[in-house]
């Protein structure tokens, strides 16, 4: 009887260390999606610990535009810990802090990312860049297929 309930406060101890270890963490993630031609469809994904919004950003006139909450979800553990491992291997690349293509710009990415362990920030004028892909892939699969989603899709090379 003691072994059991010893064996169970083990595996309790357990979980709650591996629980705790990506709550621990500070994430702060900020991706926007600026069209030059389509004001409509300007997206932000914010990601701040484990609250995670889609906003669309209108413009209401030339110099103002007002973000609205399309979408939000509360991440649960496991979708943290895969978050994490996603930024460390972003954070684990020599990333630039500017990528363009040297025309002219239709299309900007923005990642703001900030953790305990991470900081990177780097803007995308025409560009694609693989490992900030594989990010928006995963967060892509979070958003149920009503909101516009960021992805590469519009940039002339279609991201390939």
């Amino acid at each position: 009887m003691f072994r059991f309930i010893g064996l169970l406060l083990i595996l309790f101890t357990v979980s709650f260390k591996c629980f705790t270890q990506a709550t621990d963490k500070n994430i702060n993630i900020e991706i926007t999606q600026f069209i030059f031609d389509d004001t409509e469809n300007n997206i932000t994904y914010s990601v701040n610990n484990e609250k995670f919004i889609v906003y669309k950003t209108r413009n209401i006139s030339k110099s103002k535009a007002i973000k609205i909450a399309a979408y939000n979800k509360i991440l649960d553990q496991e979708t943290l810990t895969q978050l994490c491992d996603t930024l460390n291997t972003i954070s684990s690349k020599q990333l630039l802090k500017m990528y363009t293509d040297g025309e002219e710009t239709k299309y900007v990415l923005t990642f703001d990312i900030t953790t305990t362990d991470v900081k990177i920030y780097s803007m995308l004028e025409n560009y694609y860049v693989a490992e900030f892909d594989h990010l928006l892939k995963y967060l892509n699969t979070l958003i149920p297929e009503c909101p516009k989603k960021i992805d590469f899709k519009n940039l002339p090379t279609n991201g390939e």
